[in-house]
Order: structure tokens, then sequence, then C-alpha cells
């Protein structure tokens, strides 16, 4: 699996977290989400080099306003929390397609997964 297509299987589980713990802070493990990721895709990825991929993705996500976090070292990130333009995402949709959304991010199906990041990122 290309690291795009990681990059959108990581971010599903992050919003999912953020948004149903907001407004609540959470703590995020790159391995925990290197190991949510590799059992979503049924790859037998290297979990090092996947932890990399979720941690640059906890950072991403980070530099471009989805989330925020209050602190980080090696292989956690402290005080996660979703921002306005995380939670606007959601809240600019009307509860059918909040809840297309969330099922579809908390779906085992990779193919509705990845296509469902694209589309709420296209927002």
């Amino acid at each position: 699996m290309k690291n795009i297509e990681l990059f959108k299987v990581a971010s599903a589980q992050i919003f999912l977290r953020c948004y149903e713990q907001f407004p609540l802070p959470i703590a995020l493990s790159s391995h925990d989400l290197a190991v949510q990721v590799n059992n979503l895709t049924n790859q037998k990825a290297d979990l090092t080099e996947l932890s990399i991929v979720c941690t640059s993705t906890v950072n991403w996500l980070n530099e471009e306003g989805y989330i925020r976090f209050g602190s980080q070292d090696l292989n956690h990130f402290y005080e996660v929390i979703a921002t306005n333009k995380l939670i606007n995402l959601f809240n600019g949709m009307n509860a059918a397609e909040q809840k297309k959304y969330s099922e579809l991010l908390a779906s085992a199906s990779i193919s509705l997964l990845l296509s469902a990041i694209d589309d709420m990122l296209a927002h």
C-alpha cells in the first residue's frame, strides 16, 4: 500500500478519535496507530516504518491545523485535540452526512475509508 493511502487510514483513525472525544484531549501513540493501520489494511507491514508514517501524519495534521497537541516524545503525542477546522468539517455536514462519515471512518472497508478521507479533505 502506498504512503498516501496509509496516511489516509491513519488520518481517519485520528479524526475519529479526536472528534468522538472532543472537547477532551487524547494521547496518541504512533506505534498503536501503526498497529491499527496495519490491521485495517490487512498488511504485514514493518511496524517501525508504519510508525514513522503515523508520526508524520500526526505532525502534518497538526501543521495544517486539523489537530493540535501539547507535547510529544519519540512515539507519543499528548493533549491531542481537534481544532475548529476539524470540528467544522463535521459540523458543516448535515446529520445524515455526519453519521455517514462517522460510520465510514470507523469502517474496516479500506476503499470506503480512503474515499471518505478524500471527500472530507476536499471540503
